[in-house]
C-alpha cells in the first residue's frame, strides 16, 4: 500500500512540474516573438600594415662615393581605438559578431592616428572592393538581406587625408528596418589600408 501511495504522490506532483514546463514554455515563447532575430554572423574585420614592402632596389652602380642614404622609412599608422555601439555584438579575435533585432542596428567606428609630420592617406574596402565617396561623409556598401542595410562613413571623407600627428575614424554601421527579413547575412570583409 506505502507503494502505490508513493506512486499516487508521484504521478500528482510529476503532472503538476509537467504543466509548469508547459505554461513557462509558452510564456518564454511569447517572449521570444516580441524581438525578432534578425541575423547571426561573423564578419572579418583586417586592419593591414601600411606600405607592407621593403623596397628594395638597388642597383648598378658605379664605384664612387655613395650618395645619400636611403631615407628612413615612415612612421606606421596606428590603430588606437576600436569602438563598438551599445547592443552591435562584440569583437574577437579580429572578428565582428553580433545578433541584431529588426528595429535594432549595430556599428564598430575604427580610429587611426597618424603619428608622421606629413599627411596620409587611407582607403577602406568591402568584401576587397574600395569604397568611393558619394555624398558626403558616408555611403551605403552592402544591402545583405531586404531591410538590411551597411552604410561606412568617417570622420573626414571616404578616401580621406589624415593631417600630420591627428586622428581619423572610420564607422562601419548596420541599419536594420522593423521589417527586415531575418537570417544570417554573409560574411564581409572590411578592410582599411593606407594608399
Amino acid at each position: 500500500m506505502n507503494i502505490k501511495n508513493l506512486r499516487d504522490t508521484m504521478r500528482k506532483h510529476l503532472s503538476v512540474v509537467v504543466v509548469a514546463v508547459v505554461i513557462l514554455s509558452v510564456l518564454a515563447g511569447g517572449i521570444a516573438l516580441a524581438t525578432t532575430q534578425i541575423w547571426s554572423t561573423t564578419t572579418g574585420i583586417t586592419i593591414v600594415a601600411p606600405g607592407g614592402g621593403g623596397g628594395g632596389g638597388g642597383g648598378g652602380g658605379g664605384g664612387g662615393g655613395g650618395g645619400d642614404p636611403p631615407p628612413d622609412a615612415p612612421l606606421p599608422l596606428e590603430v588606437t581605438g576600436i569602438d563598438i555601439s551599445d547592443k552591435g555584438g562584440v569583437l574577437v579575435d579580429g572578428i565582428w559578431s553580433a545578433n541584431l533585432t529588426q528595429g535594432v542596428g549595430g556599428s564598430l567606428t575604427v580610429t587611426i592616428r597618424n603619428p608622421r609630420s606629413s599627411f596620409a592617406q587611407i582607403e577602406t574596402l568591402v568584401d576587397g572592393v574600395i569604397v568611393v565617396e558619394e555624398d558626403g561623409y558616408s555611403v551605403v556598401v552592402a544591402n545583405p538581406l531586404p531591410g538590411t542595410t551597411l552604410v561606412m562613413g568617417t570622420s573626414a571623407n571616404v578616401l580621406g587625408d589624415i593631417a600630420a600627428n591627428s586622428s581619423e575614424s572610420v564607422m562601419w554601421s548596420f541599419h536594420v528596418a522593423a521589417d527586415a527579413e531575418t537570417g544570417a547575412l554573409p560574411d564581409i570583409s572590411l578592410e582599411i589600408r593606407e594608399k
